[in-house]
């Protein structure tokens, strides 16, 4: 599947037997591109366009079902991260979708710096947003954001 493939999921990693990045035992994804560019971020690779992989949701979530046992006895499931996963609202979205048809809990890691509505449009589909307060303090975006891509 080609990047440019708009249904895409456009991973750079993906962690197995994460306990960081949500309740329980997790598979987190980790997704390329972010508006922002945090002092602070713990994945600056995220920033570098053409390091990921394109793959199919479908393909993204066999990787994931690869450890369900594990999220049934610990509570946990699969977090997306980044980089800023809901730029890639299709892609996220059918990934969400599919990992809820297996009942998977989700988590979405999110600075909340996407366009209006997207956050609305997983809304049902994801059970914890995981949002970095400091993206929120006054005056940090001109401080910290640097600039985007």
């Amino acid at each position: 599947m080609p990047l440019s493939d708009p249904t895409a999921c456009r991973v750079f990693d993906v962690q197995r037997f994460s306990i960081h990045d949500g309740p329980g035992i997790r598979t987190t994804v980790f997704l390329e591109g972010c508006p922002l560019r945090c002092a602070w971020c713990q994945n600056p690779e995220a920033f570098q366009r053409g390091v990921a992989d394109a793959l199919s949701p479908e393909a993204v979530l066999a990787e994931v079902l690869k450890d369900r046992d594990f999220y049934a006895v610990s509570g946990g499931g699969m977090t997306v991260s980044g980089g800023e996963p809901l730029l890639h609202l299709a892609p996220v979205r059918a990934l969400l979708e599919a990992a809820k048809r297996h009942g998977l809990d989700t988590c979405v890691q999110t600075s909340e710096a996407v366009p209006q509505g997207h956050l609305a449009a997983v809304l049902g589909l994801v059970d914890l947003f995981a949002v970095r307060p400091e993206a929120h303090e006054r005056g940090a975006a001109p401080r910290a954001h640097g600039s985007g891509p």
